[in-house]
């Protein structure tokens, strides 16, 4: 793989530019046949032409890289792993970084390789067409190894690399590699300007209320840079596009969760002029159909002022969030008002020990009570179930019987990732087959019949649905 982007990009280093042609025909004039044959036996530093192309260059290019692992593959969820829906999210964390380099006067192109499919000829052709001065790879969980290969070889041939991600971060001491922790955008500006030297983990610090706002929309980002055809999920109207109205979760303490370990102060906040700013302007654009607000949750106070703000401005976008499973009855019923679509809750366990193991601060009596008035408030709701977070195999069972019971519009056995550390009783072979038990369990009763059918009406990912819901009996 690192192989082959290598060798395209040394064959096109050589017409990187026409002002920077080493082989000009001015110059072979001027070298008699002994010089010239000499010149043409040495060897070809690629990274040396490479930055010699480059180095006049007066605006830096700075390009943000997802790359392709495997078919179906999602690396810009909050977990990397298959989806059996042909799900796809945006880049955010690389389209808010893209937002934050064009602040600060940086060139910047995002390459999706992963959500677009590209090969690796292909990724190596378009950072030959953009001739980065530096590469931010957004690395994988499960793939870190290729992508930690992929970086070296990038730098090593090409130009800077560095490796980023939240999954960047859990990995850096195991392997300890350079990289991005915690924020990227203070990381990586640091980074290229040189400010922090070091072979270890550098450590982005969090960017100020006043800083998030005035960066650029990354909603605008996106429909510069990415083809929205390749953003998709059940849950949302295509197209549909991904925003944060802050970062971090203002809850923080669920053990098994990502985002503490990368966002570690808490809870920042766009102020909501600035939120409300962007979404007049989506929805004056026409093009999306509908926005997914990011937040790691949405908390219920600003929940409220969105939507107060979005019913006073008129604005009639339908949009989804995150939320946690004890939303108020007042605050659902503003939300239905203001023309919120689905809820996206992390239920997790059906076990009420689960529950106050990982710190969720959430019961059971609590998710069902939420569950039933968020839909008798005409609320959707994607459930969030994690298939190993429990201790025992009787208790995952009862986890997938809780979801069913909860019955939320549509669900996801997302298989349990331990990032806390915690050793897991059941098999990783017997956690796939009872996730593929959960789909089969969820989405074969009568009343989930027709979010199958969506399914099967999606060629692409007919085979993969078809093998999670119904291939497994028990």
């Amino acid at each position: 793989m690192i192989v082959r982007i290598s060798s395209l990009l040394l064959l096109a280093s050589r017409n990187f530019t026409k002002r920077e042609d080493f082989r000009s025909r001015s110059v072979v004039k001027n070298v008699d046949k002994k010089e010239k044959k000499k010149e043409e036996n040495m060897p070809i530093n690629v990274k040396d032409l490479y930055q010699k192309s480059i180095e006049k260059d007066n605006i830096k290019r700075v390009l943000l890289l997802s790359p392709f692992r495997e078919p179906y593959f999602m690396v810009n969820a909050r977990c990397d792993f298959k989806s059996w829906s042909g799900t796809q999210w945006y880049p955010i964390q690389l389209g808010y970084l893209a937002c934050f380099l064009k602040s600060r006067s940086y060139e910047v192109k995002i390459v999706d390789a992963q959500a677009y499919g590209m090969d690796d000829e292909d990724t190596g052709r378009e950072i030959a067409k953009f001739k980065p001065h530096y590469i931010v790879l957004y690395a994988s969980n499960k793939h870190f190894e290729s992508d930690m290969r992929m970086a070296e070889s990038l730098n090593n041939n090409i130009c800077p690399t560095i490796l980023a991600g939240p999954f960047y971060a859990l990995n850096a001491d195991y392997y300890r590699v350079p990289g991005i922790q915690g924020e990227l955008e203070d990381g990586v500006i640091a980074w290229i300007e040189g400010k922090i030297k070091t072979d270890k983990p550098i450590v982005g610090e969090p960017l100020t209320s006043e800083q998030l706002d005035r960066m650029p929309f990354v909603s605008d980002i996106y429909q510069e840079q990415l083809d929205p055809k390749y953003y998709r999920t059940p849950s949302e109207p295509w197209p549909f596009v991904d925003i944060m109205t802050g970062r971090g979760c203002f809850w923080g303490q669920c053990t098994f969760c990502l985002w503490p370990k990368v966002y570690k102060k808490g809870y920042a906040a766009r102020s909501m002029d600035n939120v409300i700013a962007e979404v007049e302007k989506i929805e004056k654009k026409g093009f999306y159909k509908s926005i997914m607000i990011e937040d790691d949750t949405f908390p219920e106070p600003r929940i409220d002022e969105f939507c107060h703000r979005k019913l006073y401005k008129r604005l009639t976008i339908p949009w989804s969030c995150l939320v946690r499973a004890n939303l108020s009855v007042p605050t659902l019923r503003v939300m239905k008002k203001a023309d919120c679509l689905n809820l996206h809750v992390g239920y997790e366990s059906g076990c009420d020990n689960i529950l106050a193991r990982i710190k969720k601060g959430i019961t059971k009596e609590e998710m069902y009570k939420f569950t039933r008035n968020a839909q008798q408030e005409g609320l959707q709701i994607h459930g969030d179930f994690m298939i190993g977070i429990d201790d025992t195999e009787k208790e995952i069972k009862e986890t997938i019987n809780w979801a069913c019971r909860l019955n939320p519009n549509t669900a996801q056995f997302q298989i349990y990732i331990p990032y806390d550390g915690k050793k897991i009783a059941v098999s990783p072979e017997r956690r796939e087959r009872l996730a593929q038990y959960a789909y089969r369990k969820f989405y074969s009763r009568p009343g989930k019949w027709p979010v199958v059918a969506k399914q099967i009406l999606k060629p692409a990912v007919l085979k993969e649905s078809f093998k999670s819901v119904m291939g497994v009996r028990r």
